[in-house]
């Protein structure tokens, strides 16, 4: 049993969610392909800095006022989307922003605290996760934007967490330059969603066609 037939039997979303969800999968493994690359093209960076001397903590003080640059970038920008649009993706991914910004910051109990936050983030969307789906009908790019972001955090903390010490060249002496410049790659596509975030739906969604027996009924949460 695949992946979209699993999500076509649970009964976690609603059939409208459902669809969003596959048209999702889908949108990622053809035309948004590219969103698996530019946290390795952030790697590739990292080693290249390093061959000219930048690396280590002569890397990271630059990299981290780049960081609360963009993501202070970030919080101004779903900040002024909440407002405006009060849409339940924004106001989650406004608590997330927030909650990076304190941590580049650093201010005293974020280290820990940041992943109390993109708890409170997740369990906010989770419980608003048919109403986010639905709104993502017809935006493709927002789509893999959105993946593109979630990927290079993922492989920016398994950096961070040394899991590809055996598998990187040179792993030790260029891992702290790496995490600190794929993390910002993370930033950067975190303020890429907010933008994105502001162009249209297309007429045509980019979802399949319903299936048998399924309503358009995206209120339900």
């Amino acid at each position: 049993m695949n992946c979209t037939s699993l999500i076509r039997q649970t009964l976690l979303f609603d059939a409208v969610a459902r669809r969003e969800l596959i048209a999702w999968i889908k949108t990622i493994f053809t035309t948004g392909l590219w969103a698996f690359f530019p946290v390795w093209i952030g790697v590739l960076l990292g080693y290249g800095l390093n061959e000219i001397g930048l690396h280590g903590q002569a890397l990271k003080a630059p990299c981290e006022v780049v960081a609360i640059w963009l993501m202070s970038a970030v919080v101004i920008l779903f900040l002024y989307r909440v407002v405006r649009f009060r849409q339940a993706l924004d106001i989650a991914f406004l608590i997330l922003g927030v909650g990076f910004l304190c941590r580049e910051i650093h201010f005293s109990g974020t280290d820990t605290g940041v992943y109390v936050v993109a708890l409170i983030a997740f369990f906010y969307g989770w419980s608003r996760r048919n109403i986010i789906l639905a709104g993502l009908s017809g935006r493709p790019l927002l789509k893999t934007v959105i993946f593109c972001m979630i990927w290079s955090y993922a492989i920016s903390i398994l950096i961070q967490r040394r899991v590809f010490r055996h598998i990187l060249p040179s792993e030790q002496a260029v891992h702290i330059g790496l995490e600190e410049i794929t993390e910002n790659v993370a930033h950067l596509f975190f303020g890429l969603v907010a933008l994105t975030a502001f162009l249209p739906a297309k007429k045509t969604p980019d979802a399949p066609p319903a299936e048998d027996g399924e309503t358009q009924d995206s209120s339900a949460a």
